[in-house]
C-alpha cells in the first residue's frame, strides 16, 4: 500500500512563505526570505506548480542539500577559535 502526499496548495505556499523570517542571511542558491516575502500571487502559483511537480518526481534541486558554513563570534567574547561556532546556511526554499 503506498500514501501520496497531497500536493502543495497555494494558500499552504502562501503561508509557509510569510513564516519566514525577515532579514536573515541568504542560502546558498542566494534567494532571501524578503524575497519570498514580496513574491506576487502568480510567482508565488508558479513556484508552487513547480515545486508540486518537483516532488511528485522526487527530483528536488541539489542547492537544496548544501549548505555554506560559517563562523559566528559568540555574543560578548574576544575574537578565537574557541569562542567562534559553526552556523549552516541552507535554501530558505529547501526548508
Amino acid at each position: 500500500m503506498t500514501h501520496s502526499v497531497p500536493p502543495i496548495t497555494f494558500n499552504e505556499m502562501k503561508d509557509a512563505l510569510l513564516m519566514f523570517r525577515c532579514c536573515t542571511v541568504h542560502g546558498a542558491d542566494g534567494i532571501t526570505n524578503t524575497l519570498l516575502h514580496h513574491l506576487d500571487d502568480l510567482t508565488t502559483d508558479q513556484l508552487t506548480t513547480v515545486l508540486n511537480t518537483r516532488w511528485h518526481h522526487t527530483t528536488l534541486p541539489s542547492i537544496w542539500d548544501r549548505s555554506d558554513i560559517t563562523l559566528i563570534l559568540k555574543p560578548n567574547k574576544t575574537l578565537g577559535i574557541l569562542h567562534l561556532r559553526p552556523i549552516s546556511l541552507t535554501s530558505h526554499l529547501g526548508k
